[in-house]
């Protein structure tokens, strides 16, 4: 049976973790202590042993000029000895229902691994959030404009979070943190070695960045910032501190060579449609939802003057699958899509420091 967790489950899931992602303790610690919660848990028992389970982690998401709620899968493991016997999809099709019920109308996840990349589309899944890295010449001694740059501590947290909360939040189809989710990044970041840097003018915050070594190479994770005067100082600062000339920086950004970093699934198609509908109040169009999964979102709608009702006769504009439906809404490289879903505007998702 498929169950939430709870406190006598807890060590089991802790171990089977464990087993499955060989994470140090050091990250385990972070990650079960600021981002794991029991009520967010769903673990598959057998003979009174847990055997899989998987996290359904609540983060906003912009949406024109609204938010949705979206449930990020995480931690979707199953003891090597269980495997093939479909515990995973069992669990799935149960967080798919819970997320129904709590009004979630999306899922996404960062797959671990090209290898799974297959098994979550069985389920409905299609890439998204497309990162590229670009590598870059760092300035160095930029000291203008009373720009002052230091490196973050955890007492900082506050106001970084309401920094990049402000930038992200400006941001369409973006998804969005709280000040306890920025607080795990810190220290998923101190803990793998890296730092944090702020940009000041005066006593306002105008720049972060986040930095990390991984290998030989010095990789910029995120850059935020208000100006370009802050981020040219936040890069010599970067330079100066890690004594490079160079680094890669992680860009969220489609074009070329840019690549999937994520998988997002729709889960309730008409309340996805319904804000699809508010935010592009201009389409018009009706599509018959294909979805071999969730039985609840085989249904027809009529999307017109920003509503969505379901159609039930006449030969709709498109039948598509709950994966392709996804790729529109989100818009998902429209362009390479054959020209009948043109009417869909092309946009760029955006999710990162997901502790991944």
């Amino acid at each position: 049976m498929v169950v939430y967790a709870d406190d006598r489950l807890f060590p089991e899931i802790m171990r089977m973790w464990k087993i499955c992602f060989e994470d140090s303790d050091e990250f385990m610690d972070i990650y079960f202590r600021t981002k794991y919660r029991n009520e967010n848990t769903l673990v598959k028992v057998v003979d009174e042993k847990a055997v899989a389970s998987l996290q359904m982690l609540p983060y906003d998401m912009t949406f024109g000029k609204k938010r949705i709620q979206t449930a990020y899968i995480s931690g979707a493991c199953t003891l090597p000895e269980e495997r093939n016997k479909r515990y995973m999809e069992e669990l799935l099709h149960a967080a798919f229902t819970e997320m129904k019920k709590h009004q979630i109308p999306l899922t996404i996840l960062i797959p671990q691994g090209n290898g799974v990349v297959g098994f979550y589309e069985k389920f409905g899944y299609t890439a998204m959030f497309d990162t590229k890295e670009q590598i870059i010449e760092l300035p160095e001694n930029m000291r203008e404009g009373g720009c002052v740059v230091k490196e973050a501590e955890m007492k900082d947290v506050p106001a970084v979070a309401n920094f990049c909360n402000r930038i992200f939040g400006k941001k369409d189809l973006t998804i969005q943190k709280t000040t306890e989710d920025w607080g795990a990044v810190f220290e998923d970041c101190f803990f793998s070695d890296g730092k944090i840097f702020m940009a000041r003018h005066g006593n306002q915050l105008t720049g972060v960045c986040f930095t990390r070594r991984e290998e030989n190479r010095l990789v910029i994770k995120n850059l935020l910032t208000e100006n370009e005067l802050s981020g040219l100082c936040l890069l010599s600062s970067v330079a100066n501190t890690y004594r490079v000339s160079g680094a890669v920086l992680v860009a969220e950004s489609g074009g070329e060579g840019a690549q999937p970093l994520g998988m997002a699934r729709i889960v309730d198609a008409e309340k996805m449609l319904e804000q699809y509908a508010m935010k592009q109040p201009r389409l018009q169009f009706s599509v018959k939802v294909i979805d071999k999964q969730l039985a609840w979102n085989n249904k027809t709608y009529r999307v017109h003057s920003g509503k969505c009702t379901e159609a039930n006769a006449g030969v709709p504009d498109f039948e598509l699958s709950v994966g392709l439906l996804t790729r529109l809404l989100l818009g998902y490289r429209v362009d390479e899509l054959p020209s009948e879903y043109h009417i869909f505007p092309s946009e760029n998702a955006v999710m990162s420091l997901m502790m991944e």
